[in-house]
């Protein structure tokens, strides 16, 4: 599972927004929830990889559409 945002709501509301891939592990017997924020420059190479990868599917499919 691939989370890009990561909210900590109490009852005051949202304490907590990080925008970043996140990846978290259960602890103790699922009594303990760890989440891990990735680099910054892993995360924007990963968001422009996915560019990158919807723009040559853009790009083939205009190619096929000229054809």
């Amino acid at each position: 599972m691939s989370i890009n945002r990561f909210e900590y709501i109490t009852e005051d509301g949202r304490e907590v927004v990080s925008y970043a891939k996140h990846t978290f592990q259960l602890q103790d017997d699922g009594c303990t929830l760890k989440v891990f924020r990735e680099s910054q420059s892993k995360c924007a190479i990963q968001e422009l990889e996915w560019e990158i990868a919807d723009l040559k599917k853009y790009i083939l499919e205009l190619e096929e559409a000229v054809q």
